[in-house]
């Protein structure tokens, strides 16, 4: 997934949610329609914190934090966080280990 995919999957959700949260406390819907409306914002805020959660794995201050490490340590984070960072976070990821394997051999 791209950033750009995961920051409107964000915002969609994010008004979503709102939407949602204002038709379930406004006098607008039935008890049913209400609580559609609940389950929906339930699901919404949900999707929101776990989209913006992987976002901040996804960003490079969680790279720049690691990159005191080993080139090995960096790999095995790499590998680990793999699954959830971003098309952009794993090639930023890449050229950081490429980068430290290159300065620990010249050192």
């Amino acid at each position: 997934m791209k950033e750009k995919v995961l920051s409107r999957l964000i915002h969609i959700f994010a008004i979503v949610g709102i939407s949602s949260y204002l038709l379930a406390h406004g006098s607008y819907l039935d008890n049913e329609s209400k609580s559609i409306a609940n389950h929906l914002f339930g699901i919404s805020f949900g999707v929101v914190s776990l989209s913006l959660w992987l976002k901040a794995i996804s960003s490079s201050f969680l790279l720049e934090g690691l990159c005191s490490s080993s080139a090995r340590n960096l790999e095995d984070f790499f590998v680990f966080f793999y699954p959830l960072l971003t098309k952009e976070a794993r090639v930023r990821w890449k050229n950081k280990i490429n980068a430290k394997k290159t300065f620990d051999q010249d050192s």
